[in-house]
């Protein structure tokens, strides 16, 4: 019996908490979550569906209704559908993971969706190169700040084509690997991606390598030498060192 009235009195409380009241969706406002597990730190596709212009806010709600965190405030949106990447966390700090509601509201009017946060993705922060532009075949240093251990991989991609592929094991913080720019000239595009053990990798973090002709090298009988009448090298004419005098 008494376990019937504790039961009865929740169900009363929860009834008069805020926020706990089911929510009136509204027709024609619509939010979706491209990835079926949002990860802090790996940036997933929000999509909104909106009947006007104007401002929106976007909230991760507990099941109950209860704030958990803010995605997006007074974000402007146009009438139709509108995207925006949210890469799963709220004031820098990752949401906690767990299943929630995604709530968007605009103008008293709600739309929601489930939205399932795991744990913190791989990230690579600060993602560098010790040079912007080398000539064909000088070493460059990729450099690296990484959150956790793992493998990274360093590609280098010229339009459609992968150039070359680096795969280094890397511990968690400051991190480099050396690669040899061994690549026709033109403009490449770098990527660094870290990989944990389970398989799930950062977002690429990407910079810009211009790789350069070698230039010829200059010789003097070949370049400086003036040709005679007749094809025959003027030694007069040859570049001299003082110490060539005597």
């Amino acid at each position: 019996m008494r376990r019937m009235i504790c039961a009865a009195l929740a169900a009363l409380l929860c009834a008069f908490l805020p926020g706990e009241a089911p929510r009136a969706e509204t027709a024609g406002m619509r939010i979706s979550v491209e990835a079926a597990e949002v990860l802090p730190g790996r940036a997933a596709v929000i999509r909104m569906t909106v009947p006007a212009d104007g401002v929106c806010d976007i909230r991760v709600c507990s099941p109950e209704g209860q704030p958990v965190a803010a995605v997006a405030e007074n974000r402007p949106v146009t009438a139709g559908e509108n995207a925006m990447y949210w890469n799963g966390t709220s004031g820098g700090l990752p949401v906690p993971e767990g299943e929630w509601r995604l709530v968007l509201e605009m103008n008293g009017q709600t739309a929601e969706t489930a939205v399932t946060v795991g744990p913190m993705a791989p990230c690579l922060i600060g993602a560098s190169l010790s040079e912007s532009s080398v000539i064909t075949g000088r070493q460059v240093t990729a450099a690296w700040y990484a959150t956790e251990g793992g493998e990274v991989t360093v590609t280098l991609t010229g339009g459609e084509t992968e150039a070359l592929r680096l795969c280094v094991p890397a511990g968690a913080g400051d991190g480099t690997a050396v690669f040899e720019a061994c690549v026709p000239p033109g403009n490449y595009r770098v990527e660094m991606t870290l990989r944990r053990a389970d398989g799930t990798a950062s977002d690429p973090a990407a910079a810009e390598l211009t790789v350069r002709e070698a230039a010829t090298s200059y010789s003097p009988l070949r370049d400086g030498a003036v040709l005679r009448q007749g094809g025959r090298l003027d030694g007069w004419t040859v570049p001299m060192d003082i110490t060539d005098e005597g």
